[in-house]
């Protein structure tokens, strides 16, 4: 598995990824119940249960980043309030939402010296195998399991908070005394720890994300200029 740096993350794939974050914005957070009922495939893979706990820590401090960077662009937004907050943090966690689209640049390596498992960002948005669904549950362990704290902690800090802040409060647990806890051998080879090819999202499944979140906008929009 190729493991390429977040730093090393192509123009094109930020506009994409970024452009996401970007309509979100605009029109502050949107709910993305209907999104996500239309996102769901019958063919959901299992994570890898006993792997969660090796990444804890660092999908944690991801999500808190996605939460912090879609807040500050979002708090301004008259109409977002502790609801809004609630499930931008809930979504953060699901990769069949645009919010969480995040987690499916992300690619599990395991470090064969120091026996970590690594989360690194691939260069593009990718498609929700194994290893997705794996840094899924572990950020529904992480961040939904506390969602109502989070959500309050952040709204209530406004302008003050700050993404070292909002760390610490998320992710002091699960990070402890070490941000990468060493894999057993025995554990790596029974899962062939980090073994699943990351692959990139198809054109056509970018295009639907796309095209659904627009929809539900513009659906968005014309409630709006109703209830004027």
């Amino acid at each position: 598995i190729a493991s390429v740096n977040m730093a090393k993350i192509s123009t094109l794939s930020r506009f994409l990824l970024l452009s996401l974050l970007f309509m979100i914005a605009l029109a502050q957070y949107v709910p993305e119940e209907e999104l996500i009922e239309r996102r769901k495939v019958i063919d959901r893979k299992k994570p890898f249960r006993r792997l969660k706990k090796y990444i804890a820590c660092q999908v944690c401090e991801l999500a808190a980043n996605n939460i912090h960077k879609i807040f500050l662009m979002s708090m301004n937004h008259e109409q977002f309030n502790e609801e809004e907050m609630y499930n931008l943090v809930v979504d953060t966690c699901n990769p069949w939402s645009n919010i969480g689209v995040w987690i499916t640049t992300m690619d599990l390596v395991l470090n064969k010296t120091s026996m970590a498992l690594e989360v690194v960002g691939q260069e593009d948005m990718g498609q929700c195998q194994r290893e997705c669904e794996t840094i899924r549950s572990a950020c529904n362990d992480e961040v939904v399991s506390a969602a109502d704290e989070i959500a309050e902690f952040v709204y209530r800090s406004k302008d003050a908070i700050a993404i070292e802040m909002l760390t610490d409060y998320m992710c002091s647990n699960a990070c402890g005394d070490t941000k990468k806890p060493q894999v057993p051998k025995k554990l790596a080879e029974k899962y062939d720890v980090g073994g699943e090819v990351w692959v990139k999202m198809t054109p056509e499944e970018k295009e639907k994300r796309v095209e659904i979140f627009h929809e539900i906008m513009g659906d968005r929009k014309k409630s709006d200029h109703t209830e004027l």
